[in-house]
């Protein structure tokens, strides 16, 4: 009965210390800025849009302004129109990330890129990279 318990208590620490160990390598201490280079099986050269996770659980999705002339870098924060998505994020069951609402599996995590499908429709992924611009 006690190895039982033991073994049952185990099992939900270590399952628990991967979903913090995958919530850090997502957000870092604070945040973290991912762009977003595939979208719907359609490649991107650059990066379009990107996501801003924060270790609060807070998420941002944006568009990229870029003026290649003046080198200029610009964030805008996404307008869905009338649709309106919770600004959150969060890991559930160690496999699955819920972004703006919607489920992702985590095909791949690391501390430099995710690979992502969305758990209704198969044809949505994501590949998510670190992004160099931090600020």
């Amino acid at each position: 009965m006690k190895s039982k318990f033991l073994f049952i208590s185990l099992t939900v620490l270590l399952f628990s210390c991967l979903g913090k160990d995958k919530k850090w390598m997502i957000s870092g201490y604070s945040d973290k800025y991912w762009d977003v280079y595939r979208m719907h099986n359609r490649f991107y050269v650059k990066a379009r849009y990107g996501y801003h996770f924060k270790n609060d659980g807070t998420c941002i999705y944006y568009s990229y302004s870029k003026n290649e002339i003046k080198g200029n870098f610009k964030r805008d924060k996404f307008d869905f129109g009338d649709v309106i998505y919770p600004e959150t994020w969060s890991i559930k069951n160690g496999s699955v990330i819920n972004i703006l609402g919607l489920d992702y599996r985590l095909l791949h995590l690391s501390e430099h890129k995710m690979i992502v499908v969305n758990a209704v429709n198969k044809q949505d992924t994501m590949y998510l990279k670190l992004s160099d611009r931090q600020n």
